[in-house]
């Protein structure tokens, strides 16, 4: 999202140029959605307030990322819609591909006087050890 205020006529050239992308990119994806002209006009009205935060080069960049995504066979963006393509380009419609968040985190591993690493008891370990405890074993 640039935050940029759009004037109106920028505006519209926004929006027709995702309603243009989609529609000579995904033209099977496009007609099933928007079946009449009434379709698009609805949908271009009421997706403008979105579509106006957005730059060119997100909407560009947007259906870039689509196509790789589909071509990565990932079932999610198989019948194509509006909303989907706006969550790509905003992020807010996660590539499953990607790694989670915080999995470069660091692990903390805790040092024994020795100076040897000793990693936390596992929780099958620490239920052992209550089960143990319980039988009196």
């Amino acid at each position: 999202m640039d935050g940029k205020m759009k004037t109106p006529g920028e505006t519209q050239r926004l929006v027709n140029l995702l309603f243009s992308m989609f529609e000579t990119i995904y033209p099977s994806d496009y007609k099933r959605q928007f079946p009449t002209d009434e379709f698009v006009l609805f949908q271009k009205k009421s997706k403008a307030h979105l579509i106006r935060q957005l730059s060119e080069e997100q909407i560009k960049k947007g259906f870039d990322k689509i196509t790789m995504r589909r071509m990565a066979a990932e079932k999610s963006l198989d019948f194509l819609d509006l909303d989907k393509i706006l969550g790509v380009i905003t992020g807010k419609m996660p590539d499953p591909h990607a790694a989670p968040a915080g999995i470069y985190k660091e692990k903390r591993i805790e040092l024994t006087v020795d100076g040897r690493d000793k990693a936390p008891p596992s929780i099958a370990e620490s239920e052992m050890s209550k089960l143990r405890e319980l039988l009196g074993a």
